[in-house]
C-alpha cells in the first residue's frame, strides 16, 4: 500500500510541479516557450503528415496540440528531476 501512495504522490508533484514550471517559463522567459511551442508544432506536423489513415489522424490531430505536447514534456523532466532527488535523498538509507 505505501508503494501506492508514494507513486501516486510522486505523480501528482510532477503535475503540480510541471504545471509550475510551464507557467513559469511562460511568463519569465516568453521567447523561449515560443521557440519551445515551435518545437511541438514541428513534432505535431510530424506526427499528423506520417500517412496515418484519415480515421486515426483525425483522433490524432483532436487530442495533440502544441500546449498538450509542451506540458507533457515539462511533466516529464520534472518526473525525472524528482526521481533524481528520491534516489539520492533515499541511498544513504539503504545500505
Amino acid at each position: 500500500m505505501a508503494r501506492i501512495f508514494g507513486a501516486t504522490t510522486s505523480l501528482f508533484f510532477s503535475f503540480v510541479l510541471g504545471g509550475i514550471a510551464f507557467a513559469l517559463v511562460a511568463v519569465q522567459y516568453p521567447s523561449g516557450m515560443e521557440a519551445i511551442f515551435d518545437g511541438a508544432g514541428y513534432v505535431t506536423d510530424a506526427i499528423t503528415d506520417a500517412g496515418i489513415p484519415t480515421q486515426y489522424n483525425v483522433w490524432v490531430r483532436f487530442l495533440i496540440n502544441e500546449t498538450q505536447l509542451t506540458l507533457f514534456g515539462f511533466v516529464i523532466v520534472t518526473r525525472m528531476i524528482l526521481s533524481t532527488l528520491w534516489l539520492i535523498m533515499r541511498a544513504p538509507f539503504d545500505r
